[in-house]
């Protein structure tokens, strides 16, 4: 529970009203989190983390993509990207090559990462099940819209 400070301002801007902010902001970085472990716990069983998993899935759904692409189709900083790739390469599940139309590289997903997309699916849609069930249908559906909202505000 947030207490209401004593009547002070930082930057013209009332205590109470940046508690707010702060707490509204660690509460979503605490959800983050916990959502990404519980994924990433999942697909450890597949020998992939969630990241990866989506990465794959997107590659799969359009053949070859930049990393700044998939950057951009994932959120995932562009660093965070391109290192993700290059460890994918090493396992063989993602084939990294010059882009023909330009600078940088293009990353297609390999037989090999078709091959771990089969054995992980069936567990991510288990991961979603059990959310699911936690969940009922009704409430799932209104958390995910109302992250697509804040999503799209913020990106306005």
């Amino acid at each position: 529970m947030i207490k209401a400070p004593k009547a002070s301002t930082k930057k013209g801007i009332p205590t109470t009203e940046l508690k707010v902010e702060v707490q509204f902001c660690a509460e979503l970085q605490k959800l983050n989190r916990a959502i990404t472990l519980y994924f990433d716990r999942m697909m450890n069983r597949a020998d992939l983390t969630s990241g990866q998993f989506i990465i794959l899935n997107l590659l799969e759904l359009n053949s070859q993509a930049s990393p700044s692409q998939l950057s951009q189709m994932t959120g995932i900083e562009l660093s965070a990207m391109t290192r993700a790739l290059v460890l994918l390469q090493m396992y063989g599940a993602v084939k990294l090559a010059p882009n023909p139309k330009g600078r940088g590289k293009i990353a297609q997903l390999t037989a090999e990462g078709k091959k771990q997309l089969q054995l992980a699916r069936p567990i991510w849609v288990k991961a979603e099940t059990i959310l699911e069930e936690k969940l009922n249908e009704i409430e799932l559906r209104d958390f995910v819209e109302k992250i697509e909202r804040v999503n799209q505000a913020l990106n306005e």
